[in-house]
């Protein structure tokens, strides 16, 4: 039996609320693996996630263009290499989920067969470290900068939730007098030369990330394993095994 796409790809804003509890404004998760396993899937399901705080709208700004350098859209690294190059997985994306100010959920998600996953979770972690490397082309980024910057102008003209959103993260006990939305300016006037040949320090290592897997094929590696582990059991909720690795993590 296939994993039913549909299910497993419903939008990661759902899985930052589910995997977060963005609505009570936390933004904790534990690093590790959490693997469900369907002997009789053909498929996998590959998500890694991270919540990151970020020290200035600067950073959460940098952040945010690498990783749609990494996933977010056709032009990016791992739809090159992933889909185009490889022909190995539905949709293979990154996200970068704003939860408030200087707060975001990062991830990276493919669906692929079963006895691939594998070698294609190498490549995701591969094409994150080489772009947390500096490995970046300039004219790639500029690509992610000016469609990122369109669609915060697009986003606050047409759409007035995603307006206010953005106001409350700002301001969340109201204002007088003037508005400024610091975030909006800082994209605009993104230094790109120094995202690229600072990424290190606007990207988490990866070991930081839950690496979650739904689906059948390997059970992950012991290498894998030794940094936090859960199989989760059937009918069971994800919280399980966040409150189990939680616990190890602490």
């Amino acid at each position: 039996m296939k994993l039913p796409t549909k299910k497993w790809g419903f939008r990661l804003t759902d899985w930052a609320s589910a995997l977060t509890g963005a609505e009570e404004q936390s933004s904790a998760l534990p690093s590790g693996t959490i693997h469900f396993a369907d002997p009789d899937s053909t498929e996998m399901l590959i998500l890694l996630v991270k919540a990151e705080e970020f020290e200035d709208e600067g950073a959460q700004i940098g952040a945010n263009l690498l990783v749609d350098y990494i996933g977010d859209n056709s032009g990016s690294e791992m739809f090159r290499i992933i889909r185009q190059e490889m022909r190995a997985a539905y949709e293979p994306r990154s996200n970068f989920i704003v939860l408030g100010k200087n707060k975001a959920i990062i991830s990276l998600s493919a669906t692929v067969e079963a006895k691939k996953w594998p070698e294609i979770y190498g490549t995701m972690k591969a094409i994150y470290e080489n772009t947390r490397a500096g490995k970046v082309d300039l004219s790639g980024l500029k690509v992610q900068h000016d469609r990122l910057n369109n669609t915060y102008v697009s986003q606050f003209f047409t759409s007035p939730v995603w307006g206010v959103k953005h106001y409350l993260h700002e301001y969340p006990d109201g204002a007088e007098g003037t508005i400024n939305l610091p975030l909006f300016m800082v994209l605009e006037n993104a230094p790109l030369n120094k995202i690229i040949a600072s990424s290190e320090e606007y990207l988490p290592p990866l070991d930081d990330f839950l690496l979650i897997l739904i689906g059948g094929g390997d059970a992950p590696s012991e290498k894998l394993k030794s940094k936090g582990y859960c199989a989760l059991p059937k009918n069971t909720s994800l919280s399980f095994c966040l409150d189990a690795l939680s616990q190890v993590s602490n």
